[in-house]
C-alpha cells in the first residue's frame, strides 16, 4: 500500500522546504495546528451540547498541555496538507504532491499530523496505518539526502 511512501515524501518535501520562508507563511489557517485553539471561538456551531463539550474540551487541553510542547519543535514552511487527495500515485509508488495553497511556518511534526489523521479515518486498522505512515516518515528521515531528495 502507499502509506509508508506518504510518510517518506512528507520528509522529501520537508527537506525541499527547508530554508524556504516568506512572510504570508505565518497567515490565518483554521487547520494550523498551532492556531487550533482559536477554534474555540466556533463552538457555537456544534448544536449537539455533548458533542460541543468534548470538543472545548480537547482544545482547552490542546492549548494547555500540548501548544506550549509544540512552539518548542524545530519549525520552518511545510506543505501542511499531505493527504490522499494532494498526493499522486502510481500503484504503491507516490510519484509527487499537489496543492501548495496551506504552505505555513509550523513544527515539523505537524506535517506529520495531517497524513496521519486524514489517512487512518477509513482504514480498518487506524493504529496499523499511522504506524506505517510514521514508519515511512522515519525511514526517510534517517536516510541521506541524495541527489533527489533535497
Amino acid at each position: 500500500n502507499f502509506l509508508s511512501p506518504v510518510g517518506a515524501i512528507t520528509v522529501r518535501l520537508a527537506r525541499a522546504l527547508r530554508g524556504f520562508f516568506h512572510p504570508a507563511a505565518r497567515h490565518e489557517l483554521l487547520w494550523d495546528l498551532t492556531q487550533a485553539p482559536a477554534l474555540l471561538t466556533r463552538t457555537h456551531h456544534i448544536e449537539d451540547q455533548g458533542r460541543r463539550r468534548i470538543v472545548e474540551e480537547v482544545l482547552n487541553h490542546f492549548e494547555a498541555e500540548v501548544l506550549p510542547q509544540l512552539k518548542l519543535e524545530r519549525a520552518q514552511i511545510i506543505h501542511n496538507d499531505v493527504d490522499g487527495l494532494n498526493t499522486l500515485v502510481d500503484g504503491n509508488r507516490v510519484t509527487g504532491v499537489i496543492d501548495f495553497g496551506d504552505l505555513i511556518h509550523a513544527p515539523l511534526v505537524c506535517d506529520l499530523a495531517v497524513p496521519v489523521a486524514m489517512l487512518i479515518c477509513d482504514h480498518p486498522d487506524p493504529i496499523a496505518a499511522a504506524a506505517e505512515i510514521m514508519a515511512g516518515y522515519h525511514a526517510r528521515l534517517r536516510a541521506p539526502a541524495c541527489h533527489r531528495d533535497p
